[in-house]
Formats: C-alpha cells, structure tokens, sequence
C-alpha cells in the first residue's frame, strides 16, 4: 500500500516533469518563430537564384526594395514609366537590372466592381509560360535517370500512331509533328484529359522537324511525368519547383478561386480597355490546360521560377544547357522559352543574349524577356488585354533593349 510520503515525491516529481516539458516546448516554438521570420520572402538580389526551402508556401506579399539611386536605374524607371502610360497598360511591371529591382507598379483594377487596384502582389494567369514549367519538370527526371529526351514517344502512349518516330525532345522543341484539332468542352481529370489527348493526337511524319507550336505535345509530356512518378502533375510542381524554390504567391486553378487577396478579374476589351467584359475561365477550360497553362502568379514569383530555371536553380548546369538546346534555323523554342538571338527584333538591335516568353488566356497576357544570367528581366502582365493590340514583341522589345542599353 502507498505511504502518504510516498505519494507526495510522486505528485511532486509529475509536476515537476509537467513544468519542464511546458518551458521546454516554449523555448522550441519561441525558435521556430524566430527562423521563420527571419526566412526570406523577397528576391535575392545576389548572382545566384533564391532557393528558399519552406515545407507549406504560403502567400505572402511580394516586398521589393526599389529605392531608386543610380543615374542609370531613373532613366530607365523613366522610359518605361511614359511608355506603359502611353499604352494605357493595365497590369503589373517588374523591371530588373542588374539582380535589383528597379521598378515594380501595378496599373488599373485587378477588379473593377469592387474598386480594387492592380498591385505588385496581384496575381495573373501566365498562360503559355507554365510550358516551361513542364520542361524542367521532365527534365528533372531526365537527371535522375528515369526518363531520356531520347525515349519515343511509343514508350509511354504506344496507341498513338507514328508515335515510335516522336522523340520527347522532340516534343519540347515542338518539332514533333503533333496535332490536335479540338478539345473537349467538359471538364476532365487530369488522367481523363491525357487519355483524351493520346486518342485524338496525330502526328505527320512529314512535319517531324519542323517546329510547330501544339500545345498538346506538353499534356502529353505531363502525362509522362504522372506515368513514370505516379503522382499527379500538380503535386509534382509542388515537390519539385515551388516548395523548393519558395514561391508563395504561386497557384493552380482551384486554388486560386479560393482566394481573397491578389485575385483579379479577367476583362477582354476594345481600344479603351474598359473593363466592361469580364472574362470567366470554365471548369473545361482550366482541365484543358494541363501542364500547358492554368497556373496564376505574380510577376515576383514568375521573375524567381524562371531565374532558377536558366540558371541553374532547379537542375545542374549540364541538364539546363540540354533542356534549352534548340535547333535552328527551323527551331528557335524550347521548354518555354523562344532564344533571343533567332528573333526579330531582338537580333537587329543586337541582342543576342536571353530568352522571350509570352503567355495569353482568357483576357490575360504575360510577355517578357530575360537575360541568360536573369540579371536582367522585363515582365509584363495584364488582366486586361486589348483584344484589338495585344502585347507584341515590338513593345516588348522596345523596353527590354532599353534596359540594356542603359
């Protein structure tokens, strides 16, 4: 039987015990507090790409330093300041030079009805870009030894005819030869999608080597990625790009509509740009896009996603070089991304140096330009675009070899 002094060392040793566990996982959340706020949410204004490892993103005001100091930073911030005012832009510009950014302004109203203005942490569909997401996906595998840009497409799909010919670099380069005609109008799984798309693509043997741009030839690619990870396409992005590269402003479809802050409104409009049509992106649109362009983001984690890609942030410098190898005359893209160099404009203006992208879909554009580097980078994105002058690469262009120039 328990003595009464027995049982008071015991009540005194528990108390004890409790006191000790309660300061000790104190002193470990006081710990976690102080390194998650001190880790950083803003581009690295340093050579090398951001690479902030966090578990869960989770959104967070993109918060640049854009004090304005150098002689040649003004001149510039002053160019593009009059140029997008003349071309009455509504949107979000991000200007870097030189690693820093030197310019960062919202334009307009992310939403109109309810008085909201586009910002630096406004979010927007970047379309086409996503393809290039894809890529470094795939070739993530390619490093890891589990696909080669060599396999035939027959590997994967063996139904689609000719398939045996359809290299998947080809398939990056979009010189395979595929073609789809139509997409359906309901909306789909991501494997429903993927089975649509390999019994409705055709390829022309004839066309191999030719480059042609069909989006198709990267729903087939995303569907690679989910045969050979058993993982879906969206759960790939997470694991291989936006945990590692820390992109909190960064969202797929669903997501996105989830949202309060840094939505916005889609408008398709005339000269005016008068936000009198709103656009509204349907179920089947979005499952139409898979791997190809249902991805919103603001021109902050845009500007870190693709300065990782060319520079080595996600892959090694051998398997980066190799996913951006293009083959010209008849090739000038790839994974994304059109070389600066095989372009018009750019090689009169003697800009040999970089890469293009450009993204439109359902009343949203993004088109920019980046340096090899990503040292120096213009992004322009709209959520309303003139459906009578979209963004061209004469804008475009213009901005971007002033940048340089300066």
């Amino acid at each position: 039987m328990m003595t009464k002094k027995r049982y008071k060392w015991i009540v005194a040793f528990l108390l004890i015990a409790l006191l000790t566990g309660i300061f000790i996982g104190h002193r470990l959340n006081e710990r976690k507090q102080m390194i998650e706020s001190n880790t950083p949410s803003v581009v690295n204004e340093g050579k090398t790409p951001a690479l902030q490892k966090i578990e869960t993103p989770e959104r967070k005001r993109d918060q640049f330093a854009t004090t304005v100091k150098d002689k040649h930073e003004k001149i510039v911030t002053n160019f593009v300041e009059n140029e997008l005012k003349n071309d009455g832009f509504i949107g979000t510009a991000l200007i870097i030079k030189n690693g820093k950014v030197i310019f960062q302004k919202g334009y307009g109203y992310a939403e109109r009805l309810e008085n909201k203005k586009n910002s630096p942490n406004s979010l927007f569909q970047i379309g086409s870009v996503q393809k290039g997401a894809t890529g470094v996906m795939l070739m993530k595998l390619v490093q890891e030894g589990r696909v080669s840009l060599n396999d035939k497409l027959s590997k994967y799909f063996p139904s689609i005819g000719y398939g045996s010919l359809v290299t998947l670099r080809e398939m990056l380069n979009m010189i395979s030869g595929i073609s789809l005609k139509s997409l359906p109008v309901k909306a789909m799984s991501q494997d429903q999608f993927v089975k649509y798309d390999v019994k409705n693509v055709r390829v022309n043997p004839k066309n191999i080597g030719k480059q042609n741009y069909e989006p198709a030839n990267f729903v087939l690619l995303a569907g690679i990625i989910q045969k050979v990870t058993k993982r879906s396409y969206y759960d790939e992005f997470r694991r291989m790009i936006q945990k590692p590269l820390g992109l909190r402003n960064t969202y797929f479809f669903n997501d996105y509509y989830k949202l309060t802050d840094g939505r916005t409104i889609a408008y398709s409009s005339g000269n005016k740009r008068d936000y009198r049509m709103p656009v509204s992106e349907k179920g089947y649109q979005y499952t139409n896009e898979l791997g190809t362009g249902n991805l919103y983001m603001t021109n902050g984690d845009l500007y870190k996603m693709l300065r990782a890609f060319i520079t080595g942030g996600v892959l090694n410098a051998k398997y980066t070089t190799e996913l951006y190898t293009v083959f010209p005359p008849n090739n000038t893209y790839s994974s994304g991304l059109y070389h600066l160099k095989y372009m018009e404009p750019f090689n009169s203006l003697g800009i040999h140096n970089g890469y293009h992208f450009h993204g439109i879909e359902y009343g949203y554009e993004t088109i920019g330009d980046i340096s090899a580097d990503g040292q120096q980078a213009v992004i322009l994105q709209t959520n309303n675009s003139n459906a009578n002058r979209p963004f061209n690469i004469a804008f475009d262009s213009k901005l971007y070899h002033f940048l340089l120039a300066h």
